[in-house]
């Protein structure tokens, strides 16, 4: 099986990924004319343009069945320090992979109140924008049934945090103790299909350790 390239759109400015596809998705998408303006248009970045103004293209070779590129709409933080400095920028997944925060609900949380003291945020913003998805599946793999294919592939039990005690975190206070058990509560919600609770609704409740 031949193999083809997938191109990535950057913003030369931030460094955000704009756009993700094969030639024929891009051209589709009315980004360029045709297939071979979007690669002489990387050639010319790749040989002579050092500062792209509009977008920083990146190609990668990839088996045509391997990727499958789909466009959602997001959730992207963009965090700042007290001296104004842009911290990090991304899915509330991406800021949870860097470091930033203990899971996904704890970024949402945050940006509520538009900052994260506790992790040196002064400020913390979130926006809708679209995105793109790639999916890989390896050539041959065997598909689960519609039943199974919410569940996680099984991985090694991960031991119990004791309570009062967040990983990474040598002296919580009583908030962060309440976002990390919110986001306890909240995982066992998504595993059993229970509906996930805000903070508010979540304290009113009586701070509930399972769902």
């Amino acid at each position: 099986m031949s193999a083809h390239y997938v191109y990535r759109l950057y913003d030369p400015k931030t460094g955000a990924l704009l756009h993700e596809g094969t030639p024929t998705e891009l051209v589709a998408a009315g980004l360029f004319p045709d297939r071979d303006r979007l690669q002489s248009e990387y050639m010319r970045q790749k040989k002579t343009v050092k500062k792209p103004r509009i977008w920083r293209i990146e190609r990668e070779k990839r088996p045509p069945a391997a990727t499958k590129t789909l466009l959602r709409e997001v959730w992207e933080y963009t965090a700042w320090d007290a001296a104004g400095n842009r911290m990090a920028k991304g899915t509330a997944a991406e800021l949870v992979e860097q470091g930033f925060f203990d899971c996904t609900q704890m970024a949402a949380n945050w940006a509520r109140k538009g900052c994260c003291p506790a992790r040196g945020i002064a400020k913390l913003t979130r926006e809708k924008v679209r995105r793109s998805i790639v999916q890989r599946n390896a050539a041959g793999a065997k598909k689960l049934p519609k039943a199974e294919q919410h569940r996680a592939p099984a991985s090694k039990p991960q031991k119990k945090a004791a309570k009062g005690v967040i990983p990474k975190l040598k002296d919580p206070d009583a908030l962060q103790l309440d976002v990390h058990a919110l986001c306890g509560y909240n995982a066992a919600a998504r595993k059993r299909g229970l509906p996930e609770l805000s903070y508010g609704v979540w304290a009113a409740r009586g701070k509930p350790e399972i769902p």
